[in-house]
């Protein structure tokens, strides 16, 4: 049998020419899969980390902006310096529910108060609750009357107690005392119901848990609460009408 040998030539010159070409169509499928796959997946990472990084961001600066933003205005002469309000719009607040009565509350009930700022006569400045994350619901200051209580009180609403997201009277009423320059601020009172009476130095409230409604007397001079008598009945309604003197502070 005769080789033919230029048979064998003609037929390796294809394979090699084949075999070149499955090499330039497998190398093109791995460019494509070098060049575009993984910068795509790249992008998409990219992309995510940057949106985490701006909703961070964005989330620090309405942190910061809600931290800061406050109004403050003068309100009143001190014996021994200045007294200012301080306001927080921000806190999640139904107007209508609790500012909207026709009487001196009108002007006593301040959308968003938060906090009072005293001034001394030597600049010294100090607030009467460390942050304005509470609303000052009502406030009564000692004034220059013999019959004055000797001894501030605020009726503040620190917490959404009931979970409507808002702070109203519906939710728990904190009452607290303190000395005519802000100074001692005592909570005397987690949870009141009603105002009944006060005195120049004694308060009398009541508080009102598991259908039993309880009477208590405060002593503002010897800081000393008293409970008075304890009663099993339903008292749903707050009654919280403190003493009220519009730019009568005791000076």
């Amino acid at each position: 049998m005769k080789i033919d040998i230029e048979f064998i030539k003609k037929a390796d010159y294809i394979l090699v020419f084949l075999c070149s070409l499955a090499g330039l169509i497998m190398l093109s499928f791995l460019l494509i899969d070098v060049f575009f796959k993984p910068s795509h997946k790249e992008v998409t990472v990219n992309n995510s980390i940057n949106n985490e990084n701006e909703d961070k961001n964005e989330g620090e600066k309405e942190g910061q902006k809600k931290e800061e933003k406050e109004h403050i205005e003068f309100y009143s002469l001190l014996n021994d310096g200045y007294l200012f309000k301080v306001k927080n719009y921000n806190l999640p607040l139904e107007y209508s529910r609790i500012s909207k009565i026709k009487s001196y509350d009108e002007e006593e009930m301040e959308y968003g108060l938060s906090n009072f700022l005293f001034i001394n006569s030597k600049k010294e400045e100090y607030r009467l609750f460390p942050s304005n994350s509470q609303y000052i619901y009502k406030y009564s200051f000692i004034y220059e009357k013999e019959d004055s209580l000797e001894c501030n009180l605020y009726a503040v609403i620190k917490n959404d107690t009931n979970d409507d997201k808002k702070l109203t009277t519906s939710d728990d009423v904190s009452l607290y005392i303190s000395d005519p320059d802000g100074k001692n601020l005592t909570e005397i009172s987690p949870d009141i119901q009603s105002l009944e009476q006060f005195l120049s130095r004694k308060i009398v409230f009541t508080e009102y848990h598991d259908k039993e409604l309880k009477y208590y007397a405060f002593d503002c001079k010897k800081r000393e609460k008293i409970h008075i008598k304890s009663v099993k009945q339903d008292y749903s309604s707050k009654k919280l009408d403190l003493p009220y003197y519009k730019n009568s502070y005791r000076r």
